[in-house]
């Protein structure tokens, strides 16, 4: 199993050869491509992002994405490591179908504000559910 750790090394590792500023400047995200209920769970894709201004040049293993705009479903959440799951239950299971919107084919994204080094007891976050 990769733990959450081990995936933002990668990215970590480079933004130090980079010089880029980690915090409070960059956001991290961590941008989910499937859907839990339809794949299995060997089959999810995930990816560790970083903000970057726009002239940064990648390489390697860094790729470049860029977010879509749109309308999104936006939630603020202050939680610990085991209750991740419960958010999103609560936008997609608990507010979404009574809300008059669906999901689009976009994948939703978690928008981190805090260093969890500097306040490792929770996560402060916004979670995105693309429409």
């Amino acid at each position: 199993m990769i733990t959450l750790n081990y995936i933002w090394q990668i990215p970590f590792a480079w933004m130090i050869r980079q010089t880029l500023h980690i915090f409070p400047e960059t956001r991290l995200l961590a941008v989910y491509h499937d859907d839990p209920d339809v794949t299995a769970e060997k089959q999810l894709q995930s990816s560790a992002c970083i903000t970057i201004p726009e002239n940064t040049m990648v390489e390697g293993e860094i790729g470049r994405m860029k977010i879509e705009g749109g309308t999104y479903a936006v939630a603020h959440f202050e939680i610990t490591e085991d209750q991740y799951g419960d958010a999103w239950n609560m936008i997609l299971r608990d507010w979404l179908p009574g809300s008059g919107y669906q999901c689009d084919d976009r994948p939703h994204y978690e928008l981190y504000y805090n260093n969890a080094d500097e306040h490792p007891e929770k996560s402060i976050l916004l979670i995105y559910a693309f429409r």
